[in-house]
């Protein structure tokens, strides 16, 4: 019988011990889990003409034009879409695979979609 008294009361210490280490953290700080989002970028693609493109300053700005309007974008090239950049010259069509973080785009890949007609 004292064996059935002594578990549940043993339990209930080491539960009152335990219970302590899952307090909070201080007000005003977060945990480093929290601190850093880690959603992952999603990779988009436009197409449109090639306005300019600056190989030293690893940008290049792409003209699209949908329903009617035109708009400029102007894309910031990784290492990998920095080495195509050489090779484009405005006019082209392009497809440029990217990225965005912060307001900033990132072209991840830049490749040549041709003088194909439009739909």
């Amino acid at each position: 019988m004292r064996r059935f008294l002594v578990l549940p009361f043993v339990a209930t210490v080491l539960l009152a011990m335990v219970g302590p280490s899952f307090a909070q953290a201080k007000p005003g700080t977060m945990p480093e889990a929290a601190a850093t989002p880690t959603k992952p970028a999603h990779v988009r693609q436009l197409v449109g003409s090639i306005v300019s493109v600056d190989a030293q300053a690893k940008t290049v700005v792409v003209q699209r034009t949908a329903k009617g309007k035109s708009q400029e974008y102007t894309f910031a090239a990784d290492k990998d879409a920095a080495a195509a950049l050489a090779q484009l010259k405005p006019g082209e069509r392009v497809r440029v695979s990217y990225i965005e973080e912060n307001g900033r785009m990132t072209a991840e890949k830049i490749t040549d979609v041709g003088h194909a007609a439009k739909k």
